[in-house]
């Protein structure tokens, strides 16, 4: 099997075995704690849309007060983009703070502004040099909703405008290189997880 589909393959396993998981548990006879859903302040996701660009994405959201949260996301990239197999590979994390302007964490509508790392390095056998670092800094605002089911099953959605700046070797490199790397662009996603 080529390397991507296996990746892609993994990723789609890893994502249903986590959303079964949750699934179980949140059937389990004493799943609810005596004082109901509330007492639930962590959630899991992982991102439904990222096995389609070969990445593994995964969301940590923890429960700040009854109208805010913090959330924190690491993906690794296995270099696949629209089945086009790259000689890059790469990873980051992305701090978020979420206000909920239903008031009702965890469901409703949100407003999610955020800071995002990433970092991506050449496979060694396309490096002209062993010291490339590639590094790109962003940050952003996504407006999106969330619901829950089940009373454990959380479900969201979100859109908004990112800015990014591409950083090759610590120089800051020019806007000709993509704008998802180096400018303004459109962040979305789909995350599927369970409260806990």
């Amino acid at each position: 099997m080529p390397v991507n589909n296996c990746f892609k393959v993994k990723a789609i396993l890893l994502t249903i075995s986590i959303c079964l998981a949750g699934i179980a548990y949140a059937q389990r006879p004493n799943g609810l704690s005596a004082t109901g859903e509330q007492d639930h302040a962590h959630i899991l996701k992982v991102s439904l849309l990222s096995p389609f660009v070969g990445t593994l994405n995964v969301h940590y959201e923890k429960r700040l007060d009854e109208n805010s949260s913090f959330q924190l996301e690491a993906f690794y990239f296995s270099g696949q983009i629209f089945n086009q197999q790259s000689d890059v590979r790469g990873g980051g994390l992305t701090a978020n703070y979420r206000f909920y302007l239903t008031k009702q964490f965890p469901a409703g509508w949100f407003v999610q502004p955020f800071l995002r790392y990433q970092q991506y390095w050449p496979l060694p056998s396309v490096r002209l040099r062993n010291d490339i670092n590639i590094q790109v800094g962003g940050a952003g605002i996504v407006f999106g909703y969330q619901l829950v089911a089940a009373n454990r099953i959380s479900f969201d959605a979100f859109a908004g405008p990112v800015y990014s700046r591409l950083f090759v070797n610590n120089q800051s490199v020019g806007n000709k290189y993509l704008p998802v790397f180096n400018g303004g662009w459109l962040r979305l996603g789909v995350t599927l997880g369970f409260l806990f």
